[in-house]
């Protein structure tokens, strides 16, 4: 029920990325201590813990306004813990976490979207094995519906739009202001509605505080998108790196 470019989407995604790194951290701590550090990590210690701190510390950074106090409690806490196990016994793993398209594992785990990309449309199309075609609502369009308070039958009516028309723009029962909820990484067609592709590299930037490695993301453009178009979203990216890192 969350807009992909939005600060509460935006914060949202932190505090889970936060809460899962700081778990795996806090589990290689444990890990430490039945078969040691990673190699390297004594002459390595202070810039690593250093590391850690940093991680622990971007925690306050995420505005509690919009995030579930529980949550972000629990992302703060597993930090802390994390930080003084290491300082304590060390580490086993320099690198915990990593945000991969996972395209793969995720159709196998039935995920809605994989990584850190938002939905690519609010359709999806598998090929059968007859060489025809299944067409299946996005299974996140109805749980985001029910959570922003619509009725069963004003659900089952906004689905239907989706499936004959491939948009939510125009669909009966929808409000306005939800629709950036349902916005997308490509233009549904037909449609005017798409995240702007600057909205991904906000996401990214959000994140990477939180992420030990690298984050592999499609940015999606249009297809009217210019040369200084594409040059922005490096230059952008560039910026917003610098900053989360700061």
């Amino acid at each position: 029920g969350l807009p992909y470019d939005s600060e509460q989407g935006r914060a949202y995604a932190c505090a889970i990325t936060a809460l899962m790194t700081g778990e795996a951290y806090l589990t290689s701590t444990y890990i430490t201590e039945r078969v040691g550090t990673f190699d390297g990590f004594e002459i390595n210690k202070k810039p690593m813990l250093k590391v850690l701190r940093m991680h622990r510390d971007a925690v306050e950074t995420i505005n509690a306004s919009y995030v579930q106090k529980d949550l972000l409690a629990g992302a703060a806490e597993v930090w802390d813990k994390t930080v003084e196990r290491a300082e304590k016994i060390g580490i086993r793993n320099s690198q915990a976490t990593v945000l991969a398209p996972t395209g793969t594992i995720a159709f196998m785990m039935d995920c809605a979207t994989t990584g850190i990309e938002p939905a690519f449309s609010l359709i999806t199309y598998k090929k059968l094995v007859g060489g025809e075609f299944l067409k299946i609502v996005n299974s996140t369009v109805p749980s985001a519906l029910k959570n922003l308070g619509y009725k069963a039958e004003e659900v089952d009516g906004v689905v239907k739009y989706i499936e004959d028309y491939d948009t939510i723009e125009g669909a009966p029962y929808i409000k306005e202001e939800h629709l950036p909820v349902f916005d997308c990484a490509v233009y549904a067609q037909g449609g005017k509605r798409a995240i702007n592709y600057m909205g991904h590299i906000r996401m990214m930037a959000a994140a990477q505080p939180f992420i030990s490695g690298a984050i592999s993301k499609t940015v999606n453009l249009p297809s009217s998108a210019t040369i200084e178009d594409i040059m922005n979203v490096y230059i952008e990216a560039w910026k917003l790196g610098l900053k989360a890192i700061a």
